[in-house]
């Protein structure tokens, strides 16, 4: 009846937003232009700044993970900074005690230094196109990168303050652009080794109908099939489904999605 069929919507969108809650900056710099889940500025002299995620604030036993695609340019830093950052009034977060970052240009770790000079084993840079992913461990103090899916190593291994609520944040300068995506938390249990092979390994034994069928999104298959024939080829890329994919895949299905959806 129609109260089954009203539950049943219901327990879809709650599945969406499982799989593509998204994060967005919610404050920067002047310098900076935020849109949802994108943050970028122009090129120019003394151009440059910070943005902040407030929402996850991050603390506890939890991990937390997140990824971020270099749309434009590699000169940007993504890392953590306190919740109580004034990202407005203060340009670049790692440039004080409250932030920690991986400068994408040279790979370094930035911290409350002008610029970002810290080593660390397993460093590598990146380039345009790239996705860095940070693995944040709150009760550790730990902040782990990865770069296009392989584990890079652990940039910051002390000195992250226990307790305390971190945000995601990125510094961007020179015209970059970043986009961020909430990710699942990956496997770090062979050191170096891909997340995505690995999810794609654990996953192979169930068929995308059945794994669609189990998490409540049974009725949505032929909207993924029509929609994102890609993100149907594996339940590892089901999994790896974004908000960005959702919102995609609601405007050519021509479906009434609200916001939280």
């Amino acid at each position: 009846d129609y109260s089954e069929k009203s539950r049943r919507r219901e327990r879809s969108k709650r599945r969406l937003r499982q799989m593509g809650s998204a994060i967005k900056f919610t404050s920067c710099h002047p310098d900076v232009t935020i849109d949802g889940d994108t943050a970028s500025i122009k090129r120019g002299v003394r151009m440059e700044g910070s943005a902040m995620c407030k929402e996850p604030r991050m603390r506890g036993s939890d991990k937390f993970y997140a990824e971020f695609t270099l749309v434009k340019g590699v000169n940007c830093t993504v890392g953590v900074c306190r919740s109580d950052f004034d990202v407005e009034r203060t340009k670049l977060a790692c440039s004080t005690p409250d932030g920690w970052g991986y400068y994408a240009r040279m790979g370094s770790c930035h911290h409350n230094k002008p610029r970002a000079q810290g080593s660390w084993v397993g460093q590598k840079s990146s380039r345009e196109g790239d996705t860095i992913g940070l693995l944040l461990d709150p009760s550790r103090g730990t902040l782990s990168v990865f770069l296009n899916g392989s584990k890079a190593g652990d940039m910051v291994r002390t000195g992250l303050p226990r307790g305390e609520s971190l945000c995601w944040m990125v510094q961007l300068c020179d015209g970059a652009e970043v986009r961020i995506e909430k990710k699942p938390v990956p496997d770090t249990s062979s050191y170096g080794s891909s997340y995505s092979s690995r999810t794609s390994s654990s996953s192979s034994s169930e068929t995308v109908e059945a794994y669609l069928k189990r998490v409540g999104l049974d009725a949505w298959r032929t909207h993924f099939q029509t929609h994102l024939p890609a993100n149907v080829k594996s339940v590892a890329l089901v999994r790896a489904t974004t908000a960005a994919d959702l919102r995609r895949m609601g405007t050519k299905a021509n479906m009434r999605l609200d916001n939280q959806t």
